[in-house]
C-alpha cells in the first residue's frame, strides 16, 4: 500500500516545469512532417531539425535559434539524425538500442555519453550483455524477460541468479511482472498507479485484485485525511504522506489511524 500512496499523495508536476515547444511558429510544419511523432518536446525539436531544409520561414527561424542549444543539451542529436531518426520517433528505448549498436562510429561526445550509460545500466542489470546479446530489439521488460526465460542455458551466472530473484520478488508483489509489461520503465510511484490504472482491463487476475484493493485504502485514506491535508499541508511542497506524518499528532483520529507507518 505504501508504494502506491506515496505516489498518489505527491503534489508537485514536475512535467508542467518542462519547456514546450513553440507551437506558434511551427505549428504548420509540426502538422506538416511531425505528425507521426510522439508529442515529446525534444522528439518534436529533431523532427523539425530533420526537416529544416523544409520548414517555412518563421519557423525556420525560431529552430534556428534553439539549434545550437539542443545540440549542446543533447550531445547524440547528430547521430540520432543520421543514425538512429526512425528509432527516436518509435517505441521509447529503441533511439538508445539503436545508440548501442553504433557504438564506436558515434560522435565523440556521444560515444563518452553511450559508454557512460551501458556501463550504469550493466551495474544496474547484471542480464544488460546477455539482453544486447541475445534480445536485441526488445525494449520493453516484461518482453525481454519472455524472450530470456527459454534462453537460460545462455545466460551467464549473475543474468541467472538476478532472474530467479526477480521471480521470486514477482510473487510476493502479484502487479511486478504487470509493471514490466505494461508500464514505462523509470517510472514514480505515482506514475506506475496511473499505468496500472489505464490498463486495469490488461492486468493479471491476481495484480488487478491487488490494485483494487490498494486503491480502495487509498481512497478511503485520502476521504479521511482532507481535511487535515487542508488544514496542515496546504503550502508542503512534497510528498503530503511524509507532511501528515509530521502532525500525526494533531490528526483527527480516523485520518491517524489510516495514516501508513
Amino acid at each position: 500500500m505504501k508504494h502506491f500512496l506515496l505516489g498518489l499523495l505527491v503534489t508537485v508536476n514536475a512535467y508542467a516545469l518542462k519547456p514546450q515547444m513553440p507551437q506558434a511558429a511551427c505549428s504548420k510544419d509540426l502538422s506538416a512532417y511531425c505528425g507521426n511523432v510522439p508529442l515529446d518536446k525534444d522528439r518534436l525539436t529533431l523532427c523539425l531539425l530533420k526537416n529544416e531544409s523544409r520548414l517555412t520561414d518563421k519557423c525556420a527561424q525560431d529552430v534556428a535559434k534553439k539549434k545550437i542549444r539542443f545540440m549542446k543539451d543533447e550531445p547524440c542529436a547528430q547521430d540520432l539524425l543520421t543514425k538512429c531518426y526512425d528509432e527516436h520517433t518509435q517505441q521509447a528505448g529503441l533511439s538508445v538500442r539503436c545508440l548501442f549498436k553504433n557504438k564506436g562510429k558515434l560522435q565523440p561526445q556521444c560515444e563518452k555519453t553511450i559508454a557512460a550509460k551501458m556501463n550504469r545500466m550493466r551495474q544496474k542489470n547484471p542480464c544488460f550483455d546477455d539482453t544486447e546479446k541475445l534480445c536485441p530489439n526488445i525494449v520493453n521488460h516484461g518482453e525481454i524477460d519472455k524472450c530470456l526465460a527459454p534462453k537460460q542455458a545462455q545466460l551467464s551466472k549473475a543474468c541467472q541468479d538476478f532472474m530467479k530473484k526477480d521471480a521470486a520478488y514477482a510473487q510476493k508483489n502479484p502487479c511486478h511482472n504487470d509493471i514490466k509489461l505494461l508500464c514505462q520503465s523509470g517510472l514514480k510511484p505515482q506514475g506506475i498507479a496511473k499505468c496500472l490504472d489505464a490498463n486495469k482491463d490488461k492486468l493479471s487476475s491476481a495484480c488487478k485484485q491487488s490494485f483494487l484493493s490498494k486503491k480502495a485504502k487509498f481512497d478511503e485514506l485520502k476521504e479521511a485525511c482532507d481535511a487535515d491535508r487542508e488544514k496542515f499541508c496546504k503550502k508542503f511542497n512534497g510528498k503530503i504522506i511524509d507532511c501528515l506524518k509530521q502532525h500525526k499528532e494533531k490528526l483527527n483520529m480516523s485520518c491517524s489511524l489510516l495514516l501508513p507507518k
